[in-house]
């Protein structure tokens, strides 16, 4: 009874509108903003994006997601999309091996920046899946969710229309 909202992570940005019908879903890229009872705007994203420190990775985010590459990357039969995917994960692997941790963190002020910009309270997102509910810049919330499996890998809307941690396998629809 309830609905499913996809947005792309760092590796499943091919989904595209046919999949999301095909799941009965509503696919939207990027970026979510959900509104609940009070008018509380949350932005759910991936936060792959909020590593800017990281510019190789972002510039390859770039490549990756350019309509060019996707647009190609559809059209190849399925065995060369298997064998590119193992091969930019491989490679992902390596490179992430090599950097320090602070050049792949999270980074507070591209928090402040998104929640401004899509006019939010709070930012959902997973990618580092180590649980977090701090305040950033002052004023807004920023919950970063553990890995599917993990202690607090959802959020749901309590009855006041907080945003709460909700233990592993809690599935909650924010509209």
């Amino acid at each position: 009874g309830g609905e499913v909202h996809l947005l792309w992570g760092n590796r499943d940005f091919l989904l595209d509108e046919r999949v999301a019908e095909e799941a009965g879903a509503t696919l939207h890229g990027d970026a979510l903003v959900g509104v609940d009872a009070q008018g509380q705007r949350t932005l759910f994203v991936h936060g792959d994006e909020l590593c800017t420190l990281d510019t190789s990775y972002q510039r390859l985010r770039r490549f990756l997601r350019s309509r060019v590459i996707t647009g190609g990357l559809l059209s190849l039969p399925l065995f060369v999309s298997l064998w590119l995917a193992r091969r930019l994960r491989n490679e992902s692997k390596r490179a992430v091996n090599s950097k320090a941790p602070e050049e792949m963190a999270m980074q507070e002020e591209v928090v402040a920046s998104l929640c401004r910009a899509h006019s939010s309270n709070s930012l959902v997102c997973g990618h580092a899946h180590r649980w977090r509910d701090q305040t950033v810049a002052g004023s807004f919330r920023w919950i970063v969710l553990d890995a599917f499996g993990g202690e607090l890998d959802s959020v749901c809307v309590d009855p006041s229309g907080q945003l709460v941690g909700a233990p592993s396998g809690f599935v909650a629809a924010v509209s």
